[in-house]
């Protein structure tokens, strides 16, 4: 794991990659802390059919039918992506 305070200390290679993630350009002067992880975990064996999922899978479990359907509708509903100018 690594630590980042300040934005001079982001390799200038990375740091169009930081400021696309954040969405701006990061200003020199500016502190910000990133914490970079490694990805460690061992690789997983994919599901068979017969697989059950475990319980935190079942995320809408406990919703009442109006609260499925609100969730349902913004399923359908375009993402405005676009920074306001």
């Amino acid at each position: 794991m690594e630590t980042i305070k300040k934005i001079s200390d982001i390799d200038p290679r990375d740091r169009a990659v930081v400021e696309r993630v954040f969405g701006q350009r990061l200003e020199a002067a500016g502190n910000i802390v990133l914490i970079l992880k490694t990805m460690d975990a061992a690789p997983t064996s994919p599901l068979t059919a017969g697989d059950e999922l475990p319980s935190w899978c079942n995320v809408l479990d406990g919703l009442s039918d109006e609260d499925l359907a609100e969730f349902d509708a913004t399923l359908n509903e375009p993402v405005r992506l676009a920074r306001p100018a």
